[in-house]
């Protein structure tokens, strides 16, 4: 598995979920290859604001690649992982892809487990998110279980953390690196 952090280079809310925060793309990609991420995921608010040949390549220079199920709360569309591959598979393409994301999982799914499984033949990216946004402490879910079943399905590809940026954003984005690499490495 390849691990990324979902980061921002703006000061936003700590209630949002992006652990790793800073002044440009470029802070955030020097903490992230220190720490050992192999990727770094964009919230990109408005594209138009950046050069994407300029962040490609200053990402490249730190070895670092660059890439939802939501809940009822956030829409009504797709919300559990069923519903969200049974439109996804009527299409027959490989250019459509699935983002687990076990904050929603939590919210609309009956079997955490079960929709991993359902959702491995499309499953690309890997959201790792306590119930409330925060790092994973395994008392909500058995995240241990949810590695346990990408292990076993040879998932090769990538797994995020994605939480608030509690206490601090590099003390969170510490915290979930060690995390992910204890429970899913």
């Amino acid at each position: 598995m390849k691990f990324s952090v979902c980061a921002i280079d703006r000061d936003l809310s700590p209630d949002l979920p992006f652990p790793l925060r800073g002044k440009s793309y470029e802070e955030c990609a020097a903490f992230a290859s220190r720490l050992g991420f192999d990727g770094i995921e964009l919230q990109v608010q408005n594209p138009l604001s950046y050069n994407g040949k300029k962040l490609k390549s200053m990402f490249c220079q730190y070895g670092l690649k660059v890439m939802e199920q939501i809940n009822r709360r956030d829409g009504d569309v797709f919300c559990s992982t069923d519903r969200t591959m049974r439109f996804l598979e009527k299409f027959h393409s490989d250019w459509l892809v699935y983002n687990g994301d076990t904050y929603h999982m939590l919210s609309e799914d009956p079997d955490i487990l079960a929709a991993i499984r359902r959702s491995l033949s499309k499953l690309v990216l890997f959201h790792v998110s306590d119930e409330n946004r925060a790092l994973p402490d395994d008392r909500h879910f058995n995240f241990r279980e949810a590695a346990t079943v990408l292990k076993e399905s040879r998932y090769d590809k990538w797994v995020s953390i994605e939480c608030k940026p509690l206490p601090n954003s590099a003390e969170a984005t510490r915290q979930g690196y060690a995390y992910l690499k204890r429970v899913f490495g």
